[in-house]
């Protein structure tokens, strides 16, 4: 499990690093900075205000020091892979529209730490699409 995320963050950093014009500067945040780090999929601080509609840059000067993907795609991919890897059409088959947007109106509040053990995976996942797709900018130029 542990490669998949590694190779997540990768990707994640090489497309930020793409976007963000290649600076390779990591930003300063000490306001933030008691958070600290910690492994995905653990609960970590959620950072304050909403992430749904920003850009990542933006997303991103929420997190932690450090951090080099939105707190939402590391907690929903961990998720994911831990309870989601064996679910027939994962990202195919929608969701409860009802419950993603409970979730996205949680997460935007900063009211969870990480996402409910009894979420429905397709929830999980539709709300990882929900974020992507809210995104400004493509992730993909």
């Amino acid at each position: 499990m542990s490669g998949f995320m590694g190779k997540l963050e990768s990707m994640a950093k090489d497309i930020w690093h793409k976007m963000s014009g290649g600076s390779g500067k990591q930003r300063k945040n000490s306001s933030n900075s008691a958070a600290g780090g910690s492994a995905p999929g653990a609960a970590t601080k959620k950072p304050l205000g909403s992430v749904f509609g920003r850009s990542i840059r933006e997303a991103l000067a929420l997190e932690p020091a450090g951090t080099s993907v939105p707190w939402i795609v590391t907690q929903s991919a961990a998720y994911l892979m831990k309870e989601g890897l064996d679910t027939e059409g994962l990202f195919r088959v929608p969701g409860n529209s009802q419950s993603t947007e409970h979730l996205k109106a949680l997460v935007d509040a900063g009211d969870i730490t990480s996402l409910p053990a009894d979420c429905e995976v397709n929830d999980v996942a539709g709300l990882l699409k929900m974020y992507v797709r809210e995104l400004p900018e493509p992730l993909l130029p």
